[in-house]
């Protein structure tokens, strides 16, 4: 079937949809569930130690992490905060993340005593209903010569854990909460650890091929020819281009999507040369796993 010229609206409706899509392998459900406990939990959880019940997750980069949390709090209705956290964290810049997260007037005074305090915080949390806060990216605001927390803001952090009274996730690479515990500032524990990891090949081939299905499904909704992604050596083939990681994976296979809908003429579905290309186009230095005879994608 040749494909049909889309105009520039129809392209970028396909592309968008696409590139919304994430889909956990089942390796990440019982984290997910796990994290999904902790996010749109009751309000007031308290930890054996007498705070905030504080839930870490360590994920690799590009495992899905921040689309899983999101998810979990968009599932929560609007009872769970969310704050990306994007450098090195002090407590009024801290402070001020929460607020504005919050949409509170005073997030962009430089007033030092309203950002040092909890209780402005804690009132607009009663306020919205707040029934536990997610810190995202948490890594970022670690002070990179001590690898924690800036000395001050280690302390203001811990006290807030004990004010709050609500569930907390901090959302970090690897290592999060051996780096917090070890804190010089304030000893900061985890009453949860979870691990999000890139799948491995042939341990978790299974998972591989579920992810592939479900991303076939989704592509054979778009284009009107189906895109076999578990056809012959093709699955162990991705693999190798996304070292395991669903968020390389998922970039592979939207600049192919990129490049098929573009494409004038031809087959309306990804083919091994969009993937060639896109592989290239993503990392032109490493070799490319979609060059070789043995390729077959479409059936």
């Amino acid at each position: 079937m040749t494909t049909v010229p889309r105009s520039p609206s129809e392209r970028n409706r396909i592309y968008t949809s696409f590139q919304d899509q994430w889909i956990p392998t089942p390796k990440s459900h019982a984290v997910e569930d796990i994290l999904s406990s902790s996010i749109v939990a009751p309000t007031g959880q308290i930890s054996a130690a007498g705070r905030a019940s504080l839930t870490v997750l360590e994920a690799a980069p590009e495992c899905g992490a921040t689309s899983m949390v999101r998810r979990a709090v968009e599932s929560s209705r609007g009872t769970a905060l969310y704050i990306d956290i994007h450098g090195p964290c002090t407590p009024p810049v801290m402070a001020t993340l929460i607020l504005h997260a919050l949409a509170d007037p005073c997030a962009h005074r430089h007033d030092a005593m309203m950002c040092l305090t909890h209780r402005r915080i804690l009132t607009r949390l009663n306020d919205q209903q707040i029934s536990s806060v997610v810190f995202d990216h948490f890594e970022r605001g670690l002070d990179v010569t001590t690898g924690g927390l800036q000395l001050d803001a280690a302390g203001w952090f811990a006290a807030l854990l004990t004010a709050v009274r609500r569930p907390v996730v901090l959302v970090g690479g690897p290592g999060l909460a051996a780096r917090l515990c070890n804190d010089p500032g304030a000893v900061i524990r985890s009453d949860h650890t979870l691990r999000l990891t890139p799948l491995t090949w042939p341990g978790d081939k299974h998972e591989v091929h579920y992810i592939l299905e479900e991303f076939e499904a989704k592509l054979s909704e778009l284009l009107t020819e189906p895109t076999h992604l578990t056809a012959a050596t093709l699955p162990k083939r991705l693999y190798e281009a996304s070292q395991g990681s669903i968020g390389r994976l998922a970039r592979l296979l939207r600049c192919a999507l990129r490049i098929a809908i573009h494409r004038d003429g031809g087959p309306d579905r990804i083919t091994e040369s969009d993937l060639a290309d896109a592989f290239d186009s993503l990392d032109p230095t490493a070799p490319n796993p979609f060059i070789g005879d043995d390729l077959v994608v479409a059936a």
